[in-house]
């Protein structure tokens, strides 16, 4: 038992692309299109850090994960990683048939932008003295809508930043050194089970 409160202020993110054979994801470099072979913490597209005033993930009823941070950087790389990840999906084209077999035929399916792979450090076990970290490590894309933001003479910008979790078609793979290890102490991959969005426990802090 016990209570929980704050954060790591942190949240690494990683673009995801599937392999040409469908049996899982490849982890790209940064904001390239270069496949990382060896994925580490190098390969990140976005270390949103330093400046997260709450993080406020939402499970939903369909398995998936929401997660909205209420945070202040509006630096450049932030708006580099939007304009890369945070693209509006395109409508289907065209009228789909469904068989009675099931079979689909017709339509063209539209671009539904960017999957990333969101590794958010959370709460420690304990609010003194905690031996291990919660991270929710999640599939999903990063809102079209994210990077609104209001201005003022008094107060600091807040741009938005909104991951909306999806059920990953195959498993994604999560190696070690993809953690943080100022963080958490992760020595073997973790793993996102086909047709799941998450993970979420409790990690080893580092000794």
């Amino acid at each position: 038992m016990g209570v929980i409160k704050g954060g790591r202020n942190q949240c690494d993110f990683y673009r995801l692309r599937k392999k040409s054979d469908g049996s899982g994801y490849e982890i790209l470099s940064q904001l390239g299109d270069t496949v990382a072979a060896t994925p580490t913490t190098a390969a990140r597209a976005l270390k949103l850090s330093g400046l997260i005033g709450s993080t406020k993930p939402q499970f939903q009823e369909d398995g998936t994960v929401k997660i909205s941070f209420e945070q202040y950087e509006g630096g450049e790389t932030i708006w580099a990683f939007l304009d890369k990840v945070a693209t509006a999906a395109e409508e289907t084209s065209g009228q789909e048939i469904t068989l009675e077999d099931g079979t689909k035929i017709g339509g063209s399916a539209g671009d539904d932008g960017e999957l990333v792979l969101a590794v958010s450090y959370l709460n420690t076990n304990a609010l003194a003295g905690g031996t291990k970290r919660f991270v929710i490590a999640a599939v999903g894309k990063i809102s079209a809508a994210s990077g609104s933001f209001e201005t003022s003479g008094e107060n600091y910008s807040k741009p938005s930043f909104e991951f909306n979790g999806v059920k990953n078609a195959a498993a994604v793979e999560i190696a070690a050194a993809m953690f943080d290890e100022n963080i958490v102490n992760v020595t073997v991959a973790e793993t996102i089970p086909a047709k799941k969005c998450y993970i979420r426990k409790y990690m080893n802090l580092p000794a």
